[in-house]
């Protein structure tokens, strides 16, 4: 029979995933940047699709998937 592998001390202690934040307002910070990022990047699709780009084309450029860029689209 094989042998578990001894589990490192650090891998066996359980991380709370609020400690990743100094603070409730870093991680609303957080969401709110990604909010941003995410409004400016489907605008940033509906430009491209605007000049003609295909929506492979698109999602190859952007490393999205072509569900992402269609429903970016309003396709989905």
């Amino acid at each position: 029979m094989l042998e578990k592998p001894a589990i490192a001390a650090e891998e066996e202690a359980v991380t709370d995933p609020e400690e990743d934040f100094s603070s409730r307002d870093e991680i609303e910070r957080e969401l709110e940047n990604y909010g941003r990022y995410r409004a400016g990047r489907d605008e940033l699709i509906r430009k491209a699709d605007a000049n003609g780009l295909s929506e492979a084309h698109i999602a190859r450029l952007m490393r999205h998937s072509r569900n992402t860029i269609r429903k970016s689209l309003g396709r989905a």
